[in-house]
């Protein structure tokens, strides 16, 4: 199955996704799940559900954390 979180600012997705991906890449490895980009979306794919709902709700909370001014 796959799960797309949608970002309204695509500045801030790409800090989210880190230089070349290496977020992302972490996440990726930690998790299982495939994880990719494109834009301001991030895709998420896992068979577990469990896996793909905590990731979307890990990107939207660091999302809001870089919109509120934080930086990683």
């Amino acid at each position: 199955m796959l799960e797309t979180v949608e970002f309204d600012n695509p500045s801030l997705a790409n800090l989210l996704c880190g230089p070349n991906c290496t977020h992302l890449d972490m996440l990726t490895a930690v998790s299982g799940a495939c994880i990719g980009n494109r834009g301001s979306s991030i895709f998420i794919e896992s068979p577990n559900p469990d896996v793909r709902q905590i990731l979307c709700k890990v990107f939207l909370q660091l999302y809001g954390l870089l919109r509120g001014g934080k930086t990683f």
